[in-house]
């Protein structure tokens, strides 16, 4: 699975999707990177907000493949990353903890796009 989604690779994976292993679906990296970044906020920074909820409500949507899903939490993650970001640049001498916040944000849109370009494909052969 290449990061970055193409025509000819949203084919290969629609048209292999039963076979393929758990990590090879696109759907399923982007809830183990929902999983990952909603449990590393809880237990890692011990800090609970309602959208790590919202967030794993969402999860087990996205395992089952719901479009809707898959775009509602691309656009909180935008959202949100947008909020922290303004919250953060009046306060900070230098940009350096932003980076970090944007990059997740933006490999979650990447990830988010891919999972609904391939649950759409499925949706259109069905």
């Amino acid at each position: 699975m290449n990061l970055i989604p193409s025509t000819v690779n949203i084919e290969k994976e629609v048209a292999g999707y039963d076979s393929f292993r758990f990590l090879n679906k696109s759907k399923n990296v982007l809830l183990v990177f929902v999983l990952a970044t909603s449990f590393y906020k809880i237990f890692g920074q011990g800090f609970v907000s309602w959208i790590n909820v919202i967030w794993l409500i969402l999860a087990i949507f996205i395992y089952f493949n719901q479009r809707w899903a898959i775009e509602t939490y691309a656009v909180t993650v935008v959202a949100v990353t947008a909020i922290y970001t303004a919250r953060l640049v009046p306060y900070s001498g230098t940009n350096v903890m932003l980076i970090p916040s944007i990059g997740l944000a933006l490999l979650a849109c990447i990830l988010s796009y891919r999972a609904y370009l391939v649950a759409n494909k499925l949706k259109n052969i069905c």
